[in-house]
Protein backbone atom coordinates (compact mmCIF):
# COMPACT_ATOMS: atom_id res chain seq x y z
CA UNK A 1 0.00 0.00 0.00
CA UNK A 2 1.31 3.47 -0.84
CA UNK A 3 1.73 6.00 1.94
CA UNK A 4 -1.56 7.64 2.91
CA UNK A 5 -1.91 11.40 2.97
CA UNK A 6 -4.22 12.60 5.75
CA UNK A 7 -6.13 15.86 5.59
CA UNK A 8 -7.31 17.37 8.87
CA UNK A 9 -10.28 19.69 9.31
CA UNK A 10 -10.65 21.13 12.83
CA UNK A 11 -14.33 21.58 11.99
CA UNK A 12 -15.98 20.04 8.94
CA UNK A 13 -18.30 22.98 8.28
CA UNK A 14 -20.73 23.09 5.37
CA UNK A 15 -19.84 22.06 1.84
CA UNK A 16 -18.55 19.12 -0.17
CA UNK A 17 -16.73 17.41 2.73
CA UNK A 18 -19.85 17.38 4.91
CA UNK A 19 -21.91 16.17 1.93
CA UNK A 20 -19.44 13.31 1.31
CA UNK A 21 -19.39 12.40 5.01
CA UNK A 22 -23.19 12.33 5.15
CA UNK A 23 -23.23 10.10 2.04
CA UNK A 24 -20.74 7.67 3.61
CA UNK A 25 -22.70 7.79 6.85
CA UNK A 26 -25.91 6.86 4.99
CA UNK A 27 -24.10 3.98 3.22
CA UNK A 28 -22.93 2.67 6.60
CA UNK A 29 -26.47 2.94 7.96
CA UNK A 30 -27.88 1.09 4.93
CA UNK A 31 -25.28 -1.66 5.49
CA UNK A 32 -26.33 -1.93 9.14
CA UNK A 33 -22.96 -0.70 10.44
CA UNK A 34 -24.40 2.43 12.08
CA UNK A 35 -27.82 2.58 13.68
CA UNK A 36 -30.47 4.54 11.80
CA UNK A 37 -31.49 6.04 15.15
CA UNK A 38 -28.35 8.17 15.22
CA UNK A 39 -28.48 11.71 13.87
CA UNK A 40 -26.43 12.72 10.82
CA UNK A 41 -23.05 14.40 11.33
CA UNK A 42 -23.61 18.11 11.95
CA UNK A 43 -20.41 19.61 10.54
CA UNK A 44 -19.13 20.69 13.96
CA UNK A 45 -16.98 17.57 14.35
CA UNK A 46 -13.27 17.43 13.62
CA UNK A 47 -12.33 15.16 10.74
CA UNK A 48 -9.37 13.31 9.29
CA UNK A 49 -9.82 11.98 5.79
CA UNK A 50 -7.92 10.28 2.98
CA UNK A 51 -8.56 11.19 -0.64
CA UNK A 52 -10.37 14.16 -2.07
CA UNK A 53 -12.66 16.44 -0.09
CA UNK A 54 -15.66 15.69 -2.29
CA UNK A 55 -15.08 11.92 -2.41
CA UNK A 56 -12.86 10.68 0.44
CA UNK A 57 -11.74 7.04 0.41
CA UNK A 58 -12.25 7.05 4.15
CA UNK A 59 -12.79 9.43 7.04
CA UNK A 60 -12.99 9.62 10.81
CA UNK A 61 -15.00 12.24 12.67
CA UNK A 62 -14.32 12.94 16.33
CA UNK A 63 -14.82 15.52 19.06
CA UNK A 64 -13.79 16.53 22.57
CA UNK A 65 -15.91 14.52 25.01
CA UNK A 66 -14.58 16.32 28.10
CA UNK A 67 -12.50 15.02 30.99
CA UNK A 68 -9.48 14.42 28.74
CA UNK A 69 -11.41 12.15 26.37
CA UNK A 70 -11.96 12.21 22.63
CA UNK A 71 -15.02 10.50 21.16
CA UNK A 72 -14.46 8.81 17.79
CA UNK A 73 -17.85 9.47 16.26
CA UNK A 74 -17.69 7.81 12.85
CA UNK A 75 -14.95 5.83 11.12
CA UNK A 76 -15.91 4.96 7.54
CA UNK A 77 -14.05 3.50 4.58
CA UNK A 78 -15.77 3.19 1.21
CA UNK A 79 -16.52 -0.41 0.33
CA UNK A 80 -14.11 -0.53 -2.63
CA UNK A 81 -11.30 0.81 -0.42
CA UNK A 82 -11.69 -1.61 2.49
CA UNK A 83 -9.09 -4.17 3.57
CA UNK A 84 -6.26 -1.89 2.42
CA UNK A 85 -5.27 -0.53 5.83
CA UNK A 86 -7.13 2.78 5.51
CA UNK A 87 -9.39 2.23 8.53
CA UNK A 88 -6.48 1.16 10.73
CA UNK A 89 -4.45 4.17 9.56
CA UNK A 90 -7.34 6.56 10.22
CA UNK A 91 -7.79 5.17 13.74
CA UNK A 92 -4.06 5.57 14.38
CA UNK A 93 -4.09 9.14 13.03
CA UNK A 94 -7.01 10.16 15.26
CA UNK A 95 -5.19 8.62 18.24
CA UNK A 96 -1.94 10.41 17.30
CA UNK A 97 -3.60 13.80 16.90
CA UNK A 98 -5.63 13.36 20.09
CA UNK A 99 -2.60 12.35 22.16
CA UNK A 100 -0.64 15.26 20.67
CA UNK A 101 -3.38 17.64 21.78
CA UNK A 102 -3.10 16.33 25.35
CA UNK A 103 -6.08 13.97 25.48
CA UNK A 104 -5.74 10.86 27.63
CA UNK A 105 -8.36 8.50 26.17
CA UNK A 106 -9.97 7.77 22.81
CA UNK A 107 -13.46 6.35 23.25
CA UNK A 108 -15.93 4.90 20.76
CA UNK A 109 -18.74 2.41 20.57
CA UNK A 110 -19.04 -0.55 18.25
CA UNK A 111 -22.14 -2.68 17.75
CA UNK A 112 -21.53 -6.29 18.71
CA UNK A 113 -22.23 -7.46 15.15
CA UNK A 114 -20.02 -4.87 13.41
CA UNK A 115 -17.29 -7.41 12.68
CA UNK A 116 -15.36 -5.11 10.34
CA UNK A 117 -14.72 -2.55 13.06
CA UNK A 118 -14.30 -5.11 15.82
CA UNK A 119 -11.70 -6.95 13.76
CA UNK A 120 -9.88 -3.71 13.00
CA UNK A 121 -9.71 -2.75 16.69
CA UNK A 122 -9.20 -6.16 18.28
CA UNK A 123 -6.35 -7.11 15.92
CA UNK A 124 -4.60 -3.78 16.42
CA UNK A 125 -1.97 -2.78 18.89
CA UNK A 126 -4.14 -0.14 20.52
CA UNK A 127 -4.20 -1.55 24.03
CA UNK A 128 -7.99 -1.64 23.90
CA UNK A 129 -10.09 -2.38 26.92
CA UNK A 130 -13.87 -2.55 26.74
CA UNK A 131 -14.90 0.10 29.22
CA UNK A 132 -18.67 -0.22 29.27
CA UNK A 133 -21.64 -2.29 28.29
CA UNK A 134 -24.62 -0.67 26.61
CA UNK A 135 -28.11 -1.83 27.39
CA UNK A 136 -31.15 -1.08 25.28
CA UNK A 137 -34.66 -1.46 26.61
CA UNK A 138 -37.36 -1.62 23.96
CA UNK A 139 -39.98 0.98 24.88
CA UNK A 140 -42.39 0.35 22.01
CA UNK A 141 -45.86 -0.36 23.24
CA UNK A 142 -45.15 0.94 26.78
CA UNK A 143 -46.80 4.35 26.46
Amino acid sequence: MSELHFVFAAEIGEGPLLDAIRQGFAEAQDAGLITKLREDPTGTEACVYVGSKDSPEGFATFFDAGLGRVWLDVLFVRRECRRKGIGRALLAEVARRSAGAGFKHLLFGVDADNWLMRDLVERGDHGTAPASVEFRIDLTGRA
